[in-house]
């Protein structure tokens, strides 16, 4: 009876020290676990968005990569540009340089053909000239008149024959000045035609060289203008690039202040955390203590209560 009441009052004691201990996570709002695992969430937040901005960063260096390849085609195209001006300028002043020996050979043709057609002409009054005399010659009986003329004078006219010698050495004399005369304006004619022939030539060739020149001029004008379109198209993949690109640095930074952001976050959660499971290790032992204190008292009144109904029944047992 006595031991059956001992066991009802301690295990009433640690019924209520129980409650107790129960009670103290029951009012938190949050577990230590529960911040450990927002913290663990944050940190995998933290993780996606390092792995998103080492993508962006990849990203942005391919860029950068890419830039700086059009900026070293563009400054290539440059030297094209300006190498190609260079011949253009070259090219130019030569075809300046043929018009104007065109034009200086175009006068000394001009000069040649009035000379040649000068010398015809003299050639032509030559001959003009020379067949009046041949005509007169042939009415005056010409070279075969003069012997007859000389036997029919006489032996006594000497002063007859005298004149008719002299007339026959003049006449000799103009044969051959007409033929030298007829060979010199025929060379001059021959000659100044060959000067035509080759200032002729020699204009062709240098119209030749001019159409040449001019050719290369226009080739050249091409290859600058297509190095010119290109280099606007470089110019313009390159601005694209750099408004990719800052698009990407500004995503970057952006991934910077949200991986700042999430990283603080998580270490504030662990401290709270780490304040949370301090807190709850000091309130379970609270509890623990409570509950030995109330097992303790527990025991120490089923002592006195069995000690005073052991004294009851001993003073019961003397009574009778």
């Amino acid at each position: 009876m006595l031991n059956r009441k001992r066991r009802h009052a301690l295990s009433a004691s640690l019924s209520v020290a129980l409650v107790i201990a129960m009670a103290v996570p029951a009012f938190a709002d949050e577990t230590s676990q529960d911040l450990r695992n927002q913290q663990q969430d944050l940190q995998n937040q933290q993780a996606a968005v390092e792995a998103e901005q080492a993508d962006t960063s990849a990203r942005l260096d391919d860029i950068k990569s890419n830039i700086n390849d059009l900026e070293a085609k563009k400054n290539d195209l440059l030297s094209q540009i300006d190498s190609l001006d260079a011949q253009l300028v070259t090219t130019i002043a030569s075809i300046n340089t043929i018009n104007t020996q065109i034009s200086e050979k175009e006068k000394d043709l001009e000069q040649t053909a009035a000379d040649l057609q000068k010398a015809q002409e003299n050639a032509d009054t030559e001959y003009e000239a020379m067949k009046a005399r041949i005509q007169y010659l042939y009415e005056k009986g010409g070279e075969t008149g003069w012997p007859a003329l000389l036997l029919s004078q006489g032996a006594d006219n000497s002063d007859v024959l005298s004149d008719v010698l002299d007339k026959a050495d003049f006449t000799g004399d103009m044969y051959k000045y007409d033929r030298q005369c007829l060979e010199e304006y025929a060379n001059d004619i021959q000659t100044v035609s060959d000067l035509q022939t080759q200032q002729q030539q020699e204009e062709a060739a240098l119209v030749e060289m001019k159409n040449e020149q001019e050719s290369q001029e226009a080739n050249l004008q091409t290859l600058k203008e297509q190095a010119q379109a290109s280099s606007e198209d470089a110019q313009s993949q390159i601005n694209q690039a750099e408004e990719l690109a800052s698009q990407y640095t500004d995503l970057i930074n952006q991934q910077n202040a949200k991986i700042s952001e999430l990283s603080a976050a998580a270490a504030a959660k662990g401290q709270e955390a780490d304040q949370k499971a301090a807190e709850e290790q000091a309130a379970a032992e609270e509890a623990r203590r409570q509950a030995e204190e109330a097992q303790r008292q527990a025991e120490e009144q089923a002592a006195a209560e069995a000690a005073a109904q052991a004294q009851a029944a001993a003073q019961a047992s003397a009574d009778t």
